[in-house]
């Protein structure tokens, strides 16, 4: 498995020099058939001997030849060039794990199914990067030569089953299968309770112009899940969903899905998949989810009956929870427009001139102020745009394009869904071509210190109320320099702008707010650095039990627990009565993101970062992870910090959207954009460099306190549970909270009546 590192040698090298690289090709070729076989004696001889029932049962020195193969495995994947820093930290992970065994104790059993899970996204992943680029070049090829078209179609199927890979899979499922039952976890993830009743479908994904193609009660089996989907605005006909991938339980997704009672579970087990879930396909079923299990099967009688007599009762429900919210459709939320361009503190700000966000916020910064002892806790210095001064500068702009604004916002009213992205996407040019006007900038300045970042975020009169969350529906933007105007300009356009993505209109037209009603404000913070990120129920959403919060915590930025990037977090429950604390799941997301301004200051000062962006206790924190730093770019995902856009072109001039003075050390193009794929320059383009850097780095949970030790999880949990009951008091109710650690001091960022 090692050969594979030494038969790398330049073409132009001596002829005696070429052949000894084709015989070491030729030795790769055995190793790697060699080792196939030995997995594969391996794996049949733990099958023999009872497969995952009798490692249960059996000592921890069983599990070693399987997690040693495992490791081999993974090594031979990142020598061979596939996803490298993965592989190392995979690597590093199950080593830790084995080292300490004790796998039949729930706990350890819980963090060694994490990074098989993990383990398991890559073997699928290296099998979907096979079936792209295998099948064109075997068509090619099968062509040329004359082959039987069944040999063609058999032959990328063929290469992934005689691959290592297909056994290293083969290995983890059977781990994961023994790692679930000692654990008492079924392969089933519930995330919101409740019976649905409807046909089985498939998508790749939830999008409304397909859905609106059904007319009777739908399920749907959903392949993959961004974060940005929206369940109403999905249509009437959904009815529950299946989520064939893991996601954060509290993402905002999650969010929505609650808010509108849709059913929901997570079944991340290819196998299942195929053999219960897809033969009842086109097939009418029950999507029955519980906080303890979750069932899929054809419905009963009853059930029929009982989800008759709900959608009625739900639908008037929906309706009351708006109209309690605080927001009238006939009224416009109550808002109170300025008339002349000025910043407002975050202590005057209410939710008629400034949303219920910002408005929350001011209240967070009161609390903050008077909390004393376990419950104390730390908000971001803030400011806000309130309402009026998007119109103002609306106003602006040459008759034409105001007279255009006004007739594109009329259509979006009623424009068939599939010409919806046209409206929106003229609708988002205008609004971010708007400059900020000359006061407003002014007063910035002097809000905050200089050379803080800062972050824009979204505080929209139809986001953040008791029946209408908007989790993650519009943009915020971070990495945002106090001292270059442009940017911040085009940052608080570009939030404006997101009043008018396809996502948010059609979430509206769900609701039945109309259009020309929804209005926004840019609530204006001091970006914080995170160690951890963390999303907080204070009562927890399965089974609406009020005396236990549930949190989910993540390395670095929110972002990772917003969007539906595959994967897990920290995921635990903590009694607000007596303290007990239970770990439901552990951390085993690939990727973490933090502002790439603290990855630069803990580069220089040797793993300590410094300065107003961080303390020095992030260094063992921040970048417990393996291989080089990666920027991300290009990202538009809604959320508590989300990664902005680049290349936004503003009308008559530069875009503004210029700052990046960061070099990646990870694979570059020429154009100096990630290696991600994010966005860059264009031909036309008039920006240069990469927009709004956020860093990513692969993560090694076994370098996390958070994974290796109880006692750092129960300080975590019960923290953050201290909060929670003092949120509670002073909002009067659970509360959906998004915050984060930044070394040992604890953040409260937002906070939202619980759905």
């Amino acid at each position: 498995m090692y050969i594979v590192c030494c038969s790398g040698l330049r073409n132009d090298a001596p002829e005696p020099a070429l052949a000894m690289r084709q015989k070491w090709r030729l030795a790769e070729v055995k190793a790697e058939e060699y080792a196939f076989v030995l997995l594969s004696r391996l794996i049949n001889a733990v099958e023999e001997q009872g497969g995952g029932p009798a490692l249960l049962k059996a000592h921890d020195m069983a599990w070693k030849p399987c997690l040693g193969a495992l490791v081999l495995g993974i090594r031979h994947m990142g020598l061979g060039g596939y996803s490298r820093l993965e592989a190392m930290a995979l690597e590093a992970e199950l080593t830790e794990w084995e080292r300490e065994g004790g796998y039949a104790q729930r706990e350890n059993a819980l963090r060694l199914k994490a990074s098989l899970e993990r383990l398991q996204r890559l073997t699928e992943a290296y099998s979907e990067l096979m079936l792209d680029l295998l099948p064109p070049v075997a068509q090619a090829l099968g062509n040329a030569l004359g082959v039987e078209a069944y040999v063609i179609q058999t032959f990328t199927e063929a290469e992934i089953r005689a691959n290592v890979v297909f056994q290293v899979s083969k290995m983890t499922t059977l781990l994961l299968r023994a790692c679930r039952a000692a654990a008492g976890a079924s392969s089933w993830d519930p995330l919101v309770p409740g019976t649905a009743i409807g046909k089985l479908v498939e998508l790749s994904e939830l999008d409304p112009s397909v859905l609106a193609g059904f007319h009777e009660p739908v399920v749907v089996l959903l392949k993959s899940a961004s974060g940005d989907e929206e369940v109403a605005a999905a249509g009437r006909m959904l009815k529950g969903v299946v989520l064939a991938q893991e996601l954060p339980h509290l993402s905002h997704l999650g969010v929505r899905a609650r808010q509108e009672k849709v059913p929901f579970a997570m079944l991340d087990d290819p196998d299942m998949v195929k053999s219960d879930v897809r033969p009842l396909l086109s097939q009418q079923v029950a999507l029955a989810v519980t906080s303890d299990q979750v069932t899929l099967a054809k419905p009963t009688e009853a059930q029929l009956a009982a989800a008759a007599a709900a959608a009625g009762e739900q639908a008037e429900l929906n309706k009351e929870k708006i109209l309690a919210s605080g927001f009238s459709t006939e009224a416009g939320g109550a808002v109170s427009k300025v008339n002349s361009p000025r910043l407002m503190s975050l202590l005057d700000c209410m939710p008629s001139l400034a949303g219920a966000k910002a408005s929350a916020c001011a209240r967070l910064e009161q609390v903050s102020l008077e909390s004393k002892g376990a419950e104390s806790f730390q908000t971001a210095r803030g400011c806000c745009i309130p309402f009026g001064i998007m119109e103002w500068s609306i106003n602006q702009l040459p008759e034409q394009q105001q007279q255009q604004f006004r007739h594109l916002l009329e259509d979006s009213e009623t424009a068939p869904v599939e010409q919806l992205d046209s409206i929106a996407d003229q609708l988002q040019d205008i609004v971010r071509g708007l400059t900020l006007p000359e006061q407003v900038m002014g007063q910035l300045h002097t809000t905050f210190p200089p050379g803080s970042l800062l972050i824009c975020r979204s505080s929209a009169n139809v986001e953040d109320l008791a029946g209408m969350s908007g989790a993650g529906l519009y943009d915020s933007i971070p990495n945002v320099p106090v001292d270059r105007p442009e940017d911040v300009s085009a940052a608080v356009a570009a939030v404006w702008a997101s009043l008018y993505t396809r996502r948010a209109i059609l979430s509206r037209r769900a609701a039945g707010v109309p259009q020309h009603q929804a209005c926004m404000a840019v609530l204006i913070q001091e970006l914080l650095a995170p160690t951890y990120s963390f999303v907080l129920h204070t009562a927890s959403p399965m089974g609406n039990d009020p005396s236990t919060a549930e949190i989910e915590l993540a390395p670095g930025l929110g972002e990772t627990l917003a969007s539906g990037k595959r994967g897990s977090a920290w995921r635990i429950a903590v009694s607000k009565t007596n303290g007990n604390v239970k770990t439901l799941a552990f951390a085993n997301f690939s990727e973490a993101l933090y502002p790439a301004s603290a990855v630069q200051s803990d580069q220089k000062v040797a793993g300590v970062a410094t300065g107003s962006m961080a303390t020095a206790s992030m260094a063992g924190g921040m970048l417990a992870g393996v291989g080089p730093i990666g920027f991300k770019a290009g990202y538009r995902t809604g959320g508590l910090y989300s990664r902005a856009v680049a290349g936004v072109s503003r009308a008559g001039g530069s875009s503004g959207l210029s700052w990046s003075s960061l070099s990646s050390t990870d694979d570059s193009d020429s154009n100096g954009n990630g290696a991600s794929g994010g966005a860059g320059d264009s031909g036309d383009s008039k920006h240069s460099g990469t927009l709004y850097e956020c860093a990513s780095r692969t993560m090694d949970y076994s370098r996390h306190a958070l994974s290796r030790d109880p006692e750092t999880r129960l300080s975590y949990a019960r923290r953050i549970a201290a909060v929670a009951g003092v949120l509670e008091r002073h909002f009067g109710g659970a509360q959906d909270v998004e915050g984060c650690f930044v070394g040992d001091l604890l953040y409260v960022v937002q906070t939202r009546p619980q759905p």
